[in-house]
């Protein structure tokens, strides 16, 4: 059995504890009308006040992104008087839902007006979660102990490079390692100061780096870890 079929036999346990089966509290489901409210599948303005929603660590952790759709009602004053979760929001990870309801609770709008005066409305609100290259890196580690949660993601990875028989892999305090590509013709990483710098590292022995790459399971023939990071960028040398 391979590295990753061994983890797929985990998923059940990795989906209790990272994803829809968490115990966060969801928003109920709206009804198909609700009285008094006018449906605008369009606002004509986006709000005038908003918080940005507070990135769970448990999702942090598996490395979870996307957009969370509310189902809101906001008051002639431009108030958020209620959210709701329908099935696709339902369908979504717990914890950025329930993140994403705390924030948009705060959201205000100037008074929206229909037929020329304020009215309550009915609406879906997306809240985006993002993970880019500001994002902190999470460790080899990490990967190591879940890799489900991140083959076919784009993650910032930090942990010790060092060369062996001209096969790059990166270690961290935990057993195990996991390959670095740093030559892909399809996707080359950025050659920049950063990446040289981390060149001349490797030279001189392992190298501590946090790294932005795709994760991807690697079958070829020859010696080399399954797991693998296709580098396409340094972000940071050393510890």
């Amino acid at each position: 059995m391979d590295l990753l079929s061994k983890f797929l036999m985990k998923t059940f346990l990795v989906w209790v504890v990272g994803g829809a089966a968490c115990l966060a509290q969801l928003p109920p489901k709206m009804p198909d009308k609700v009285p008094g409210a006018v449906t605008l599948y369009r606002l004509p303005q986006p709000p005038a006040t908003t918080v940005k929603p507070v990135y769970p660590q448990s999702a942090l952790e598996h490395w979870a992104s996307g957009t969370i759709t509310l189902d809101v009602i906001i008051g002639a004053d431009g108030a958020v008087e209620q959210i709701g979760c329908d099935d696709n929001c339902s369908d979504s990870r717990h914890d950025l839902v329930e993140a994403a309801a705390a924030a948009v609770k705060q959201w205000k709008w100037n008074p929206i007006l229909v037929k020329g005066k304020p009215a309550r409305v009915r609406t879906h609100v997306p809240v985006i979660f993002l993970l880019d290259e500001e994002t902190p890196p999470v460790s080899v580690c990490a990967l190591l102990k879940d890799p489900t949660a991140f083959v076919n993601k784009v993650v910032n990875i930090s942990g010790s490079v060092h060369v062996l028989d001209r096969t790059k892999t990166m270690h961290g305090d935990c057993d195990g390692e996991v390959g670095v590509l740093d030559n892909s013709e399809i996707t080359p990483p950025i050659n920049d100061t950063k990446f040289l710098n981390f060149q001349q590292a490797m030279a001189m022995g392992p190298a501590p780096v946090s790294i932005r790459g795709l994760v991807r399971v690697d079958k070829s023939p020859g010696y080399h870890p399954e797991l693998q990071i296709v580098l396409m960028r340094v972000l940071k040398n050393g510890k």
